[in-house]
């Protein structure tokens, strides 16, 4: 895996943003500094949280959001983001929270989620995703918190 930089990791910020319909200047607060972006916070030079609640995002997930390998949260909670899940979140293998209750994602859950071993809180509540839940979810160990409801899935939870 190649050594990413806080710049790399600003121009990701930047195509996921605009991919779900953000504004630059909102995100950017008009400053070049990442770790004043609304937002988003930066821990020993990476972007470790994107929390975006309520933000009127009304693109797709862009597959470049598994560029962000240090991410250990994410929360696009209540915004009105569609489409898919990408397979590419599989890569954030540190990330322990992912709220993305309250949008409009349809589709399956990909089976590479499967690889979020740190996961520990887990929300998709209140889309249109369907298909069985994967059972590669089995293997986040430390999930304490799974919330699947108010969707079009079947089968078991593994």
């Amino acid at each position: 895996m190649p050594n990413t930089t806080l710049d790399e990791d600003k121009a990701t910020l930047l195509k996921i943003w605009l991919a779900m319909g953000g504004d630059k200047i909102t995100l950017t607060n008009n400053t070049e500094d990442v770790s004043k972006w609304k937002g988003i916070t930066v821990e020993i030079g990476r972007v470790t949280v994107i929390d975006s609640k309520m933000c009127n995002l009304s693109g797709v997930i862009p597959k470049e959001i598994g560029d962000l390998t240090s991410l250990i949260k994410i929360n696009f909670y209540g915004n009105q983001l569609s489409g898919g899940i990408p397979k590419e979140i599989g890569n954030l293998t540190n990330l322990s929270i992912l709220w993305l209750s309250y949008n409009q994602l349809s589709g399956i859950i990909p089976k590479e989620m499967g690889n979020l071993r740190s996961m520990t809180d887990l929300s998709f509540s209140a889309n249109k995703l369907e298909g069985e839940i994967p059972s590669e979810l089995k293997n986040c160990k430390k999930m304490i918190e799974l919330s699947f409801r108010d969707n079009l899935h079947t089968g078991e939870v593994p």
